[in-house]
């Protein structure tokens, strides 16, 4: 059934596509209404719709609100800007990856006059700088998108694409990573989503709250003075507290076991992710550990399917669809900051995040309130 579907929603974009380029519709003509046009190709309207919206990708109609659907002009084609998403396909395949998330908040914002593509960066990574060069500007792309952080400057695809010589956003990465390459960024706060989470947790009564990281920290990286500073300047410090665990369940599972083998165990966690905290709840349910009642539990970054969890998962959400959306928006408006006639740095855009309160957290604690 599945497969009847798909050949049938792309035999439709075929045909479609088709009379459009040879000329059935003619520029600048409104289409039928869906529901016609759906009938008249013997089409489900949400068949139809998919389509449509792929040819507005594609520059090919405009759809505008409360007026219909209209074929464009070929001058408007011709205009349309295609943006190039280069994509690690490893990253593809670990629901962990921020770029999961970011993207669809990038191919959603396309519009008309907006092209997207996905090219696997596996494509690029083992040529040498010149190869790259070309291959990138044989794909006559407007800007590109990348994903991650932490460059050095020296990533064979960050030199393609500084010599390429066209503008390049960086989504979802860390506040060196704009020094490091000239491109333009949006990102989070990483360090300060951190501390609110702590702080929420630390407002809810807690003074006990341990620290479930990777080994580099969130915010702070391999800065680990600096982050004892802050829970010492929050008066929540201690070093016991603070458990590297790489991200695998066994791991995760035992921090756990020997936070809470501790003499005073802490009463809230701050976890690395969200998917950290997907296998320390796992982990607490088979040691017979309640969340929230014996232990409050704090997820980062926002991961779509928290609120589904046992129970839901509180979290300090960076909008990964609304990072992805600017991104995009930052390119479409490349002619302001890269080919600006007046010199002007790259825009580095900071994504507000929001502390999301979920069952996970929602038992406070009174201890505080009776130390002398």
């Amino acid at each position: 059934m599945i497969s009847e579907i798909r050949f049938k929603k792309e035999e439709l974009y075929d045909r479609l596509k088709g009379d459009i380029l040879l000329g059935r519709y003619t520029e600048r003509s409104r289409l039928p209404k869906e529901v016609d046009l759906s009938r008249e190709l013997g089409v489900a309207r949400g068949t139809l719709r998919n389509v449509l919206d792929l040819l507005e990708k594609e520059g090919l109609l405009v759809r505008l609100r409360s007026k219909g659907t209209f074929i464009t002009s070929r001058k408007e084609k011709r205009e349309t800007r295609k943006i190039l998403i280069l994509l690690d396909m490893n990253e593809k395949a670990d629901m962990s990856w921020p770029s999961n998330y970011i993207l669809p908040g990038i191919e959603g914002a396309a519009g008309s006059g907006t092209q997207t593509e996905t090219c696997p960066l596996q494509f690029v990574l083992d040529m040498d700088i010149d190869s790259g060069v070309k291959f990138l500007q044989n794909s006559n792309a407007h800007g590109f998108v990348i994903f991650g952080g932490r460059f050095t400057g020296n990533e064979n695809y960050i030199l393609m694409l500084q010599k390429l010589g066209c503008p390049v956003v960086m989504a979802g990465c860390f506040p060196r990573d704009v020094r490091v390459t000239g491109f333009a960024a949006v990102r989070t706060n990483r360090r300060e989503a951190w501390q609110d989470g702590v702080k929420f947790l630390k407002g809810r009564g807690h003074r006990h709250i341990a620290t479930l990281t990777y080994a580099c920290l969130q915010g702070y990286e391999e800065d680990y003075a600096a982050y004892q500073k802050f829970l010492e300047d929050e008066m929540v410090y201690r070093p016991e507290l603070i458990k590297v665990a790489n991200y695998n369940y066994e791991e995760i599972r035992g921090a756990l076991e020997n936070l809470m083998r501790l003499g005073q165990p802490p009463t809230a966690i701050m976890c690395y992710s969200d998917f950290y905290a997907m296998h320390l709840l796992r982990a607490a349910k088979e040691l017979g550990v309640r969340i929230p009642e014996n232990l409050a539990v704090m997820g980062y970054s926002g991961f779509p399917g928290t609120e589904y969890l046992d129970p839901p998962l509180a979290t300090v959400d960076f909008h990964y669809p609304q990072m992805g959306e600017t991104a995009l928006r930052i390119l479409e408006r490349s002619s302001e900051w890269f080919d600006a006639a007046e010199q002007t740095s790259p825009p580095d855009v900071v994504i507000p995040h929001e502390v999301v309160i979920r069952r996970s957290v929602q038992t406070g604690r009174l201890e505080n309130t009776f130390d002398k």
